[in-house]
């Protein structure tokens, strides 16, 4: 799964797909995750600002 922003997306099909793999008392955690470094996208004055 992926998805913009790191929001997982699969649709129902892919959802369903994904559940058939868990067990039937099991459970599952969907997280969505963003790699974010202020350094790479900030310009030189706004960083300071994010930096601190």
């Amino acid at each position: 799964m992926g998805g913009l922003d790191g929001f997982p997306f699969a649709g129902l099909t892919g959802m369903g797909a994904f559940a058939s793999h868990v067990p039937d008392e099991g459970a599952v955690f969907v997280f969505g995750y963003l790699d974010y470094e202020p350094i790479k996208y900030c310009k030189p004055m706004a960083c300071k600002a994010v930096q601190r």
